[in-house]
């Protein structure tokens, strides 16, 4: 489910329960045709449409300069150009019973936003310190460049109050140069790294 909008999930939901209609979903006319139109490379238009499969191949592409090309400043209509047609896909009930039936009882975040329009570690070091430390790509250069402020994790530290990471694989904590090493060192006895909770 990374790398894909509000729109493209949730999209069609104010569309399907009365209860939604004042959801910020995907526009359509009194007939129900999709109004959401993005230019292709050929300037050629690409209207929304239902995705033709529940697999699709390809995500939309999230990089520092395609994202931004995407955003157009506000327009929001650079989607196909930095992507493919299928960046104007979108799901629906069928599709997503599940989530479609979660949305339809429970609160919708529908103004969530990312930290900075990029990728993924630079959003990842935002959350944790405040900064991207001016990185705009998702590779091994951020295991180099240490958070110039500490992260939140310090600052909880230095304020007595304890707090716990979790993660499936690889923790997040690990692209921020020093921050495991500094959690362990307040650990007494640090777990391997295949099933360590930093503290």
């Amino acid at each position: 489910m990374e790398n894909h909008s509000f729109d493209n999930i949730l999209g069609m939901l104010p569309h399907r329960f009365a209860q939604r209609r004042g959801v910020d979903g995907l526009p359509v006319d009194a007939t129900g045709m999709q109004l959401a139109v993005n230019n292709d490379a050929q300037n050629l238009p690409v209207r929304a449409s239902h995705t033709p499969t529940v697999c699709p191949p390809a995500g939309v592409n999230n990089g520092w300069d395609a994202s931004h090309l995407a955003w157009d400043g506000g327009a929001n209509d650079g989607f196909v150009r930095t992507s493919t047609p299928q960046a104007m896909t979108f799901f629906d009930r069928g599709d997503l019973p599940f989530t479609y039936s979660l949305a339809r009882h429970f609160p919708v975040g529908q103004r969530y936003f990312c930290s900075l329009l990029g990728p993924t570690y630079p959003n990842r070091r935002f959350l944790m310190s405040g900064t991207a430390a001016g990185l705009i790509t998702t590779d091994a250069t951020t295991l180099q460049i240490p958070s110039p402020n500490g992260t939140i994790f310090d600052r909880l530290d230095r304020l007595g109050i304890s707090w716990k990471f979790y993660f499936s694989n690889v923790p997040s904590l690990a692209i921020i140069p020093g921050a495991i090493t500094r959690s362990l060192s307040r650990k007494r006895a640090p777990l391997p790294m295949e099933s360590m909770v930093l503290r």
